[in-house]
Parts: structure tokens; C-alpha cells; sequence
């Protein structure tokens, strides 16, 4: 179900080969900008963001994820959390299930120097 880990830590899901290709590029052409879903045929996705500490659903989409590494696991977002007071802030995609299916990390960080900024 899960594609390759690209760089900049962002995993992707696998695209969609069902139905015929003019059909494939209708449905992608349905947004809806309101709630932040996507219909790509049958399968709706919702964009949000968890917190990877306290979701555990997050450690589940690491450990299902062939190509994951200890960098992606909750507990070393819980160390740069405490380490350097940053705030994970993990972008996800949710299938209808409310399984994560795509993301991309990232930390709010907060300093006199460069001021506020996602990292």
C-alpha cells in the first residue's frame, strides 16, 4: 500500500491503478477545499496533523513501512521535543478509516534568533 521514502523523511503512498485512465483523470479532478478530502475514485483522503507522541496510529504507519527508520519512530520525536523544546507537528493523510496512509514531518520551531518556523 505504501510507495518509497523520499527524501526530506515524507512518505508517499502507492498511486491507484484501478478503473480506466480518462476515468483515473476525472476523479482527481474532485477536491473539495472545504474539508481538505480528496476523491480519487472510490478511496476519499482527509488531510490533518497528529502529533506523533500521543497518536499511536503514527508508530503503527512507521512499523508497517518497509523502508521507515528509527528517525520516523515517536520516541525520536519525543527526544528532539524534550532535547530542544520543539513541537512535532506531523502532516498526515487519513484514508476513510482513519488509517494514515501518507506524511511529512515536521517541528514547530521557536528561537530569538529565526523567530518561528516549521523545520
Amino acid at each position: 500500500m505504501i510507495s518509497k521514502f523520499l527524501k526530506g523523511g515524507v512518505l508517499l503512498p502507492k498511486p491507484i491503478k484501478t478503473g480506466i485512465p480518462s476515468q483515473i483523470e476525472a476523479n482527481r479532478e474532485m477536491v473539495k477545499n472545504t474539508h481538505t478530502e480528496v476523491a480519487i475514485g472510490e478511496l476519499r483522503t482527509r488531510a490533518t496533523t497528529i502529533d506523533p507522541i500521543s497518536d499511536k496510529r503514527w508508530d503503527d504507519f512507521v512499523m508497517g513501512h518497509p523502508e521507515s527508520t528509527i528517525f520516523h519512530h515517536s520516541a525520536w520525536a519525543q527526544v528532539l521535543r524534550d532535547r530542544y523544546r520543539c513541537s512535532p507537528t506531523y502532516y498526515v493523510l487519513e484514508n476513510e478509516r482513519g488509517e494514515i496512509s501518507a506524511a511529512a514531518p515536521f517541528f514547530r520551531i521557536q528561537s530569538p534568533l529565526t523567530g518561528k518556523r516549521l523545520a
